[in-house]
Parts: structure tokens; C-alpha cells; sequence
């Protein structure tokens, strides 16, 4: 009897940090709402042109508009605005006349120039559709870290459907993901890939290539926004961010 209890007691002893982890442990869910939009851009010319995608952070208790940046013109004479529309409705939900310091550069050629693949734009007043994401400034994430890629559609109402991904290579200046189901990545230049574990963004799609039957995803890292956030930075309107550089 005395060895039967012995056991009890051992076995209750032993879960107690199992159960502390799970009852301690936060466990992210994926944003239910817009997270998705797509930008409607007003040239200087005034074309007017719908593409990559857009999404919104929070961040310092600010609100700014994101996107990438390698699918704009910058011999087009300037950029007037940037309307994020909503993908499935297409209603303007918000509109940017300005950018959080000048894009890093105007080309991208070399793998190393996707770490400054990315546009903030600041929000006078934050936007009452949508829901803005957090964004996470880890340093490396280790291949097989989980991710959730919300894959931009104009049939469902919130505008994406999620497919799960995983971490395939982290080198500092990108992040390789590798998708679980096939997609058609077209306009999806700046949409965001969120930690399964966190529910914050990693990153965001720069390019993607088909790799063994898989769609392997380029990804700005959200390090590179927090670092450009952390500076001191100047407004400057998109007429003179997004134009032509002398």
C-alpha cells in the first residue's frame, strides 16, 4: 500500500510542471477581422493603379500603413496617395499623402536588398475597419518556427484565407517560408506572415518562387520595421518619397 501511494504521489509530482507550463502558456489566435487591403495608388499623372497588398500595425501607440515597396514606380513623376481599399468590397477604408522617411532604395537586385522592402505610411487618424498587427523584432527565427500566411482573396468577405507555413531559412536580411497548400501569389507584394506562436508578424512577402511542388515565400523581416521605427525619422510626402532620385 505504502509503494502504491509512493507512485501517486511521484506521478502527481511529475505533472505539476507539465500543467503550470499549459496554464501559464498564452496561446495566439489569428486576428478574426481585416488585416488585409488593397492599395489603390494615385499617380501625380493621374493614373490610377491597384496593386500589391497593404495592411495596418500598431506600434508606440501609432498607427501606420505598410506595404512593400518593390512593385512601385518610381519614374512615374510621384506618387499622390495611397487609398487601402477593402478587398472585398472595395471601399476606401483609408488614405496616405505621406511616408515615414524615404524608401531605403528604389531597385532590388541583390538578395540582400530585401531588408528594406518596406513603406510605412503614418495614419493621421486610425481607420475604423481593419484590425492593426503587432509587428516582432527577433533576431533569427529557427527553420520549422510555425507561421500563418493570410492569402489574399477577393471571395471571402474578410478579404483572406489562411494557409499554415513554416520557416525554411532564416539569413537576417530575408526569411524563406515554405507554404503548406499551393496559391497564386500575384499582388501579394507587403502582405504579412504572422508567428503561429505570437500572433505578431515575422515578416512580409517580397517574392516567391515554386520549389518541389512548393511555394517558398521571400520575406522582408519585421526587424527591419522595427529598426527604421526605433530612429529618428521625417515625414515626407509621397510626392517626394516616391518619385524619381536624383
Amino acid at each position: 500500500m505504502r509503494s502504491a501511494c509512493h507512485a501517486l504521489i511521484l506521478s502527481a509530482l511529475l505533472l505539476i510542471p507539465i500543467s503550470a507550463r499549459l496554464v501559464g502558456a498564452e496561446v495566439a489566435v489569428r486576428p478574426a477581422g481585416k488585416i488585409l487591403f488593397q492599395p489603390q495608388l494615385l499617380w501625380s499623372n493621374s493614373m490610377t493603379t491597384l496593386q500589391g497588398t497593404g495592411y495596418l500595425i500598431e506600434h508606440g501607440g501609432k498607427c501606420f500603413g505598410v506595404t512593400a515597396v518593390n512593385y512601385l514606380d518610381f519614374n512615374a513623376g510621384g506618387l499622390g496617395s495611397a487609398t487601402w481599399l477593402d478587398v472585398y468590397s472595395e471601399r476606401p477604408v483609408a488614405t496616405f499623402r505621406s511616408s515615414l522617411g524615404r524608401p531605403m532604395r528604389t531597385t532590388f537586385t541583390r538578395p540582400g536588398d530585401t531588408v528594406d522592402d518596406f513603406l510605412l505610411l503614418p495614419c493621421n487618424h486610425p481607420p475604423e475597419e481593419g484590425i492593426p498587427l503587432q509587428i516582432e523584432n527577433v533576431p533569427r527565427y529557427e527553420p520549422g518556427t510555425r507561421l500563418w500566411f493570410p492569402n489574399k482573396s477577393r471571395e471571402v468577405e474578410i478579404g483572406h484565407e489562411w494557409i499554415d507555413a513554416t520557416v525554411v531559412e532564416d539569413l537576417g536580411y530575408l526569411i524563406k517560408v515554405r507554404l503548406q497548400d499551393p496559391i497564386s501569389l500575384q499582388t501579394q507584394s507587403g502582405s504579412p506572415v504572422l508567428n503561429a506562436d505570437t500572433g505578431k508578424v515575422i515578416g512580409m512577402v517580397h517574392d516567391g518562387e515554386e520549389l518541389n511542388g512548393k511555394l517558398i515565400l521571400t520575406l522582408c523581416p519585421a526587424r527591419s520595421l522595427a529598426r527604421h521605427l526605433g530612429r529618428r525619422q521625417v515625414t515626407v510626402s509621397l510626392l517626394s518619397s516616391i518619385a524619381r532620385r536624383r
